[in-house]
């Protein structure tokens, strides 16, 4: 587990970004983001900081620290890991407060370097990461000064300059997603087409979302759809009209925000919640009080959540409890925790948290996925990890059947865990996501094997001979080769190649199957070639 104390600050203007990650004595690899460290209070006494200064490859560039340990002036040494081991690239020494700055030249032919604090005794700093702009074809020349001709002429609204934006590195892609009675999904020229209760009609087939935008992930909240562009910005819709019938929509997310990844809400409220650019979370819409103990009902503008988390590099929500993952793959939650959806490890926590909550057992985890009252998460190692109320099988185990939450009657009733049991299954999951109470995923492999577990009233696990609940991962009959898994309210979808295949509750038109009462899985109609992730 990383430690908490690292004092560790990067400005989100610099054009270097610094990412925070542990040291390992003997990293087995350059790109590894999860380097352990040896040294018990390094994260306390040594920081490191990139400088104002623009890296560029095979240039010098400034950073600066401070050491905060007795004596304060030390000798510096400041390492680069050159992909089998840490060398030292540059020596200084620390002054009487403990500060200290040096050049160091960055790699030639890299995109990023590696870079550490170290001191005789032993203190080492946090890994920083720096990313480098790559070195121009072009010796660097210093501009002319403009003309007087050039100052005095004004461009017009159309010759506004337009600022170059560095290419956003997009976190858990959802090319399809569903959530509450509505599902959404990107075709192959990247538009997006949704169907079911969405605003106050509803769609038994695939209906395209107006607009010329392309986007990269959706989301669904109750009846609301969004959508991530390839910029980081969001739109929003609540009717999705025909290209040449326009109709209400949302519009653009206000704000300068510029997120990688987009998640929505289960639950009967309309909410969202994303990651920008910054590794900062950021959620908006209604009915988030609960989670974060303010009088506020509605954020008609994105507000910061989990600012005590650093680096945050997965958000998801369920109905009305919040989790996200750290860089190094720790979980945090908080929000409502009558049936143990926190994950705390404890059973006296409370009801609610309005501060993130470490999950027990310190698991290191690659995907989150928050269903109504209970939440799942994908290991490292790709094994299926769940916590929460298990009713109806939720969490995939008949290991926990203690009793310990507060049911429907406000009684302390109700089978649940508090803290992560591993799924009863032994495949390796590749997408996981959660509903009200089921959860389905798709396994690794060549086979895709898609797995459901938990509720089944609705038959949003895929066995239609069976409505009884499953408390272990069930494959969806006759269907393998998924890729991508979304799970609404009570149905589930999944991308196989440019096909999507839904199944479970029809009510609303969410199977996008015309006026068929069919529940079990079957291929979207319409004849839309959707966007698969391979």
């Amino acid at each position: 587990m990383l430690s908490r104390t690292c004092a560790f600050r990067i400005p989100a203007t610099l054009t270097a970004l610094a990412v925070v990650s542990a040291l390992t004595s003997a990293p087995v690899a350059a790109d590894s983001t999860n380097l352990q460290s040896n040294s018990a209070n390094s994260s306390k006494a040594l920081t490191l900081r990139a400088k104002a200064s623009k890296p560029i490859a095979g240039e010098k560039f400034g950073i600066q620290g401070r050491l905060r340990a007795n004596p304060s002036r030390q000798r510096i040494l400041i390492q680069r890991w050159n992909g089998t081991k840490w060398r030292t690239v540059a020596k200084t020494r620390s002054n009487k407060r403990g500060r200290f700055s040096v050049r160091v030249r960055a790699p030639r032919a890299q995109s990023k370097t590696w870079l550490r604090a170290k001191t005789k005794t032993k203190i080492r700093s946090r890994t920083l990461r720096i990313r480098l702009v790559p070195r121009p074809s072009q010796p660097l020349t210093r501009p002319k000064p403009p003309s007087r001709e050039a100052v005095a002429a004004k461009p017009t609204v159309g010759e506004q300059p337009q600022q170059k934006l560095s290419p956003i590195d997009f976190r858990h892609k959802q090319p399809v997603a569903a959530g509450g009675n509505a599902s959404c999904a990107i075709d192959t020229a990247q538009r997006a087409w949704c169907w079911g209760a969405l605003g106050t009609t509803t769609h038994s087939q695939p209906t395209i979302v107006a607009g010329d935008r392309s986007y990269i992930s959706v989301a669904v909240s109750n009846t609301t759809g969004c959508g991530l562009m390839d910029s980081g910005k969001v739109w929003c819709w609540q009717e999705p009209q025909l290209a040449n019938d326009p109709g209400p929509t949302l519009g653009q997310l206000p704000g300068n925000h510029r997120f990688r990844q987009l998640v929505g809400a289960l639950g009967p409220e309309t909410a969202f919640c994303g990651v920008d650019t910054t590794n900062r979370a950021w959620c908006w819409g209604s009915g988030l009080a609960v989670a974060q103990g303010n009088a506020a009902t509605t954020w008609a503008v994105p507000r910061q959540v989990a600012s005590t988390v650093p680096h945050v590099s997965d958000i998801t929500m369920g109905d009305g409890h919040l989790c996200v993952l750290d860089i190094a793959g720790s979980a945090w939650c908080w929000g409502r925790n009558d049936t143990g959806q926190l994950g705390s490890g404890v059973s006296d926590l409370g009801r609610v948290s309005y501060r993130p909550i470490q999950v027990a057992h310190s698991h290191r985890f690659r995907q989150l996925a928050a269903g109504a009252r209970h939440t799942c998460g994908i290991a490292s190692d790709g094994s299926g990890w769940c916590w929460g109320v298990n009713e109806s099988g939720e969490l995939g185990s008949l290991g926990t059947r203690s009793r310990g939450c507060y049911g429907p009657g406000e009684v302390d009733d109700w089978f649940c865990s508090h803290s992560p049991v591993r799924v009863a299954s032994s495949l390796s999951f590749r997408s996981l996501d959660s509903g009200d109470s089921h959860n389905c995923a798709t396994a690794v492999g060549a086979s895709g094997t898609v797995v459901c577990w938990g509720d089944n009233l609705q038959n949003q696990l895929g066995l239609v001979e069976s409505p009884a609940p499953q408390f272990s991962p069930q494959k969806v009959p006759d269907l393998s080769g998924g890729s991508f898994v979304a799970v609404g309210q009570n149905h589930s979808c999944t991308s196989h190649g440019r096909d999507i295949w839904c199944w479970g509750d029809n009510g609303a038109g969410q199977l996008a199957r015309g006026n068929s009462t069919e529940r079990s899985p079957d291929r979207v109609i319409g004849g839309v070639q959707f966007l698969g992730l391979r």
